[in-house]
């Protein structure tokens, strides 16, 4: 199969590249496999537990260190078939699955630009995959009644081919589309020892029927009154992380952002 050509950055994607690769973005990391547990919390319990790591065994994401705020927000575009195949199977409680969505952080220094990501989900175990691009290229390849596959090539897009490949045939396959926005603030933390061990307190989780980056308030709350709190690692969890789940009386929850906005959008008839 051929591909159209790569056209010239624009002056706005290549600004935008300027600042994915600036000395502070140039940790990309462009592939993640690690166990992920989920717990409930109260708002109370989230700022108690979140300060209580903060000042022993954890610290801010750098990310954040410099910001008057220790969060970002969070927004996701999610994409489904027209049947939601990624929704039902996570109904049905499919043991393996996958997602495709494209994220940008707000409030990291990094809004424009566009992470496109593959998570697959086995059980407690999560890998994902990204790339970088662009907000107006995104807008261009998925937003403009553009074929994608143009990206194949494209100098400004970030990370490995062969993830676009798969992305991009994963959406085709299933004829896949953006069908909504969930947003939520994230404060995250980093092992003052080992950064790869992070946990997240994600508040304020909403979803909008449009599923698009730009300003627009159209969103409903989906876990109204809660947080959920996030532990990232590999092997197993640090012994004294044990000794605060124990203390806080914490139970391991599942919660899917993308299920559960999709569920309150279908809940006001706005997604069929």
């Amino acid at each position: 199969m051929r591909f159209p050509a790569a056209s010239a950055p624009s002056h706005r994607a290549a600004n935008a590249m300027e600042q994915l690769l600036a000395p502070q973005s140039q940790k990309f990391v462009s592939h993640f496999q690690r166990f992920e547990f989920k717990y409930h919390l109260s708002p109370l319990q989230a700022d108690r537990i979140w300060t209580e790591l903060a000042s022993s065994h954890m610290r801010p994401d750098p990310v954040i260190a410099d910001s008057p705020q220790p969060r970002y927000s969070v927004w996701s575009i999610y994409f489904d078939s027209p049947g939601l195949k990624c929704w039902r199977e996570n109904e049905s409680g499919e043991r393996r699955r996958f997602k495709l969505r494209a994220r940008t952080y707000r409030g990291s220094g990094q809004e424009e630009t566009v992470f496109l990501e593959i998570k697959r989900k086995d059980d407690a175990v999560v890998t994902k995959d990204r790339l970088a691009l662009p907000k107006a290229l995104w807008q261009e390849a998925f937003l403009e009644e553009q074929d994608p596959f143009f990206l194949l090539g494209h100098p400004n897009v970030l990370g490995d081919r062969t993830v676009l490949e798969e992305f991009l045939w994963k959406q085709a396959r299933y004829a896949m589309r953006p069908v909504c926005l969930v947003a939520y603030d994230r404060a995250p933390l980093v092992g003052r020892y080992n950064e790869r061990f992070r946990v997240t307190v994600d508040q304020m989780i909403r979803a909008s029927a449009i599923p698009s980056f730009d300003g627009h308030d159209a969103f409903l709350p989906v876990f109204r009154g809660r947080a959920v709190l996030e532990v990232k690692f590999n092997n197993k969890l640090p012994h004294w992380f044990h000794r605060i789940l124990q203390r806080h009386e914490l139970r391991r929850a599942k919660f899917s952002k993308y299920y559960n906005g999709v569920s309150v959008l279908k809940r006001y008839r706005l997604i069929p």
